[in-house]
């Protein structure tokens, strides 16, 4: 499937700022990892494991990001595990893993923090809405995942490329 000029722009710039995806994921990802760890709230990292989302080798704990086809099993999983702790962490551990998931899925996670966002309306430009440029940085507006959200997230993503797809062939010259 081939990626909108925005999202093509967006990498760029995110490249530009961030350094390689891979680098910056595996970061955000251990990051994250580490963030679980000092909650002393084992169950996460433990349904995490079990669930393949973090693997271990023989020098050191290596922390994978699931493929495309396991994203919302993991961001209904997170929003499982990430409930029974206090709001403030909840947002702090959630905004870690969004900004991870961005690198590889920018779409998908600026679909996901929208649908997650407690504060804004449905208006995608409301005050206070998130825009895709905030999903890669550290910024304070609260995420809380939902399985609903999740799933509307996917459709929208699915919503949003069909309609770039449209675009694009009545663009294309005759």
């Amino acid at each position: 499937m081939e990626a909108s000029r925005y999202d093509l722009l967006l990498r760029k710039i995110t490249l530009d700022i961030m350094g390689s995806p891979s680098t910056h994921r595996i970061k955000s990802l251990e990051k994250f990892k580490d963030d679980l760890s000092r909650v002393k709230f084992s169950d996460i990292s433990y349904n995490l494991i079990v669930s393949g989302f973090f693997t271990k080798s023989d020098f050191s704990e290596i922390v994978a990001l699931p493929s495309k086809d396991q994203i919302l099993q993991l961001v209904k999983l997170m929003e499982t595990e990430l409930q029974k702790l206090p709001s403030p962490k909840q947002d702090e551990l959630w905004e870690c893993f969004l900004r991870a998931l961005f690198t590889d899925y920018p779409t998908l996670a600026f679909n996901i923090g929208i649908e997650c966002d407690k504060k804004g309306q449905k208006d995608r430009n409301a005050p206070g809405r998130i825009r895709k440029e905030d999903i890669g940085q550290p910024t304070n507006f609260r995420h809380i995942a939902s399985a609903t959200g999740a799933d509307t997230a996917e459709f929208n993503l699915m919503e949003f490329q069909e309609e770039e797809s449209r675009r694009a062939m009545a663009e294309a010259p005759e």
